[in-house]
C-alpha cells in the first residue's frame, strides 16, 4: 500500500504539469525555482560551515566565489555550479581482432 501511495505522489506532479505547461505561473516558476533552490542550498551550507568553524568561513566564502566565477564564466550551466558525482572511467572493450600495423613505403 505504501508503494502505491508513494508512486502516486511522485507521478502526480508530472501528470498535472503536462496540462499546465502553457500556464503563466508555471512559466514563471520554471525560471525562478532553480535559482531559489540553489540560493537556499548555498545559504544552508554556508551557515552550517560558518556556525561550526569561524576560521573555516574564509574557505567557504572562497569556495563560493570560485563557484560563482565558474558559473558565470562557463555559460551559467547549473551542473557546473552544483556539481555531480563522477563515475570512474571504464576501459573500452578490446576488439577481438588485432589491428595489423601498416608499414609506409
Amino acid at each position: 500500500m505504501a508503494f502505491a501511495i508513494t508512486l502516486a505522489l511522485r507521478a502526480l506532479p508530472f501528470a498535472v504539469l503536462g496540462r499546465l505547461r502553457g500556464s503563466a505561473v508555471v512559466q514563471k516558476l520554471s525560471v525562478s525555482m532553480p535559482v531559489g533552490i540553489l540560493a537556499i542550498l548555498a545559504v544552508t551550507a554556508l551557515h552550517g560551515t560558518m556556525a561550526k568553524d569561524a576560521h573555516g568561513a574564509w574557505y567557504a566564502l572562497l569556495a563560493t566565489a570560485v563557484t560563482v566565477a565558474v558559473h558565470l564564466a562557463f555559460g551559467r550551466r547549473t551542473v557546473l555550479s552544483v556539481g555531480h558525482r563522477h563515475r570512474p572511467l571504464r576501459r573500452p572493450a578490446q576488439h577481438p581482432v588485432k589491428h595489423q600495423r601498416r608499414t609506409v613505403r
